[in-house]
């Protein structure tokens, strides 16, 4: 093993353990988590995030779900900045959405991070195979 390569390990099994065990981060594997594909070009894991905002918006539909995750992933046909400034607008003020709830269309906002109770928010560690 080469010196530059354990370093890198060093690294980042030091960055792993702060993380995890200093900010409380969950630490996943890639292998083991499910993926739109084998690339590991995954911004957001399709069920974590899905499951994540019905957790954090637990009186919204499905319907209102389901658009934001499309939303969420439409993100990426614009430039960086403009990725960048949608999405932290999407942090702080939540993602707008209109939906269709049995009986009529709505408009709502799912909120992508719980300010009231940061508890119930995910922090995840994804890892990638070497």
């Amino acid at each position: 093993m080469s010196t530059t390569s354990w370093n890198e390990d060093w690294y980042e099994r030091l960055i792993i353990e702060h993380l995890t065990e200093k900010l409380g981060y969950e630490h996943l594997y890639g292998p083991d988590m499910h993926r739109t594909d084998d690339s590991y070009r995954d911004v957001f894991l399709p069920d974590v995030l899905s499951m994540a905002l019905h957790r954090i918006n637990p009186s919204l539909p499905k319907a209102a779900i389901d658009e934001a995750v499309r939303k969420i992933q439409d993100i990426e046909v614009s430039s960086l900045e403009q990725r960048n400034e949608t999405f932290n607008d999407y942090l702080q003020s939540g993602v707008e959405v209109r939906f269709f709830d049995g009986e009529e269309e709505r408009d709502d906002i799912v909120r992508l991070l719980d300010f009231d109770n940061p508890e119930n928010n995910d922090l995840l560690l994804l890892r990638r195979p070497r």
